[in-house]
Order: structure tokens, then C-alpha cells, then sequence
């Protein structure tokens, strides 16, 4: 994520919060009294509170590893004596919140782990965090999405190259197949059965320019390194080429999908 523009992401995350809500349909069941749960990758924190405010809920900790989203998260999605946020790495949970053994009883991530290289160590680490029997929940990419190629193609433009040839990509591989994902879960040491590995297709769609640029700007990581002056320009040259990767309706409404899996594990 663009780490200066949180306050723009909450206001444009329409498309990650219903993608979220899908997820957490998969808990559907599942809730019970006196729920202790961990929100990975909280960001701006409006999952986190909505979790929170469920009647079942005893507390909520969500952590994420930018401290300007865990100030946002704090100061707008706080509910009293329900919420805490946390500055963390998912990677290294064991080595910097060491009291998150076995303290949890769910552990949520939505659309978060494709900003995590050691995706091995993420799911180990959420295995880690649980008490025995709890459930870990979370969305993972499946197949490079139109927006991955926006953040990419965007990067080695000519015009921006001056500014951008020392940049290092933070949008991390994906899956190769089905079988990845459930050997990952296994060696992370979750039980095989029950399991639940759902395939997701979600999308995005916008009816002007400047949406789709709203929904752009917090995801590239690397705006901050071009002049201020000229993001906007930047940002139109990435409209451009997620024009090119999109499909556009009869009414003029350009459209993206892209597929992932919502997976539901227990330790």
C-alpha cells in the first residue's frame, strides 16, 4: 500500500470491503460467546470495527505492519474496550508480539497477503497465534489480476524511469495451483480436515475516470517516490493502461474481474 494515503483508501475501498464481507460470510456459523480474534493486515481498520461490534465479539486486535494505517485505524474504527491496533509484521509475529501464543480464537485476513513475500510464514505464524481448534480465515490471490499488471507495466513506463529505477516491487508472487495452497496450509500446521477452500471471483467497476484513479492511487506503492507535482500524471498514465487490461460494457462501464480463493482452516 501507498503509505501517505490512507485517508484516501478508507474512502475508496468499496471494492476490498465488500470482497471482506464475502470472506467473512464463510464465519456464518461459527460465532460463539466470547470471541478473542486477530485481524492480519487490518489497514484503515472498518473490518476490524465491524467484527468488534458483533454482540459474540470480546475483543478484537488488528495489526498491520504501516504505522500511519494503525494511527488512522485508531483514531476512526476504535470501539471502547473492544479494539486494539498494533503495529506488526505477519512475518514475524513470534519474534515481536510473543504474547500472541495461542491467544486468539479467529484469525482474519482480507486481501492482504499479496503484499506478504513469505506467505509459508504468514499462515504458520496466524497457526501459531490460535488456541487449539480455532479457525484462521483468509482471502489469497489466485491469478495475476489486471490491477497487478497496472502495478507492474506502471513501473517500467520510460516516462517514470528516472524516478522508479531503484524501486523494488512490494506486490508479491501468486499461487501456481490448488495444490500449492493446500500444501501450504499444511505444512503450516492446520488440520486437513475440516477445510474449506472456496474459489472467489470478484471484480470492480467504475462509470468515471476519476473512481478508477481513487482506486489506484493508495495501491501504488511507488507514487510517493515521483515529484508530487506530477502524480496526477502518473496516475493518468495508470488509468491508461488499466483501460487497456479492462473490458468496457454496453453503457461505457469499464470492468475488471479477477479470481482468488476464500479459505476457511482450523488448527
Amino acid at each position: 500500500m501507498n503509505d501517505s494515503n490512507w485517508e484516501w483508501y478508507s474512502n475508496h475501498r468499496d471494492s476490498q470491503q465488500s470482497v471482506g464481507l464475502d470472506l467473512l460470510s464463510l464465519w456464518t456459523d461459527d460465532w460463539e460467546n466470547g470471541e478473542i480474534v486477530l485481524d492480519i493486515g487490518c489497514g484503515t481498520g472498518e473490518l476490524t470495527k465491524m467484527i468488534a461490534e458483533r454482540d459474540n465479539v470480546k475483543s478484537v486486535i488488528g495489526v498491520d505492519i504501516s504505522a500511519n494505517a494503525i494511527e488512522f485505524a485508531s483514531k476512526n474504527n476504535s470501539v471502547d474496550g473492544k479494539t486494539q491496533y498494533l503495529v506488526g509484521d505477519a512475518m514475524l509475529l513470534p519474534e515481536t508480539l510473543s504474547h500472541f501464543e495461542k491467544a486468539f480464537t479467529k484469525v482474519y485476513c482480507n486481501e492482504a497477503l499479496h503484499w506478504m513475500e513469505d506467505k509459508q510464514t504468514v499462515l504458520r505464524n496466524a497457526c501459531w497465534c490460535l488456541k487449539e481448534t480455532g479457525s484462521f480465515l483468509f482471502h489469497i490471490d489466485r491469478v495475476k489480476s489486471p490491477f497487478y499488471n497496472v502495478y507492474h507495466k506502471s513501473i517500467d513506463l520510460p516516462k517514470w524511469m528516472k524516478y522508479l529505477k531503484d524501486f523494488q516491487p512490494k506486490f508479491c508472487p501468486f499461487l501456481r495451483s490448488l495444490k500449492d495452497l493446500q500444501d501450504m496450509i499444511s505444512r503450516s500446521g492446520f488440520k486437513k480436515y475440516p477445510r474449506t477452500i472456496e474459489r472467489y471471483h470478484y471484480s470492480f467497476s467504475a462509470d468515471t475516470k476519476d473512481k478508477h484513479i481513487g482506486f489506484l492511487r493508495p495501491l501504488m506503492t511507488h507514487l510517493d517516490l515521483i515529484p508530487a507535482s506530477l502524480h496526477e500524471d502518473f496516475l493518468e498514465d495508470c488509468f491508461q493502461i488499466f483501460q487497456r487490461a479492462s473490458t468496457k460494457t454496453e453503457d461505457g462501464v469499464l470492468h475488471w474481474s479477477a479470481e482468488a480463493f476464500h479459505v476457511k482452516v482450523y488448527k
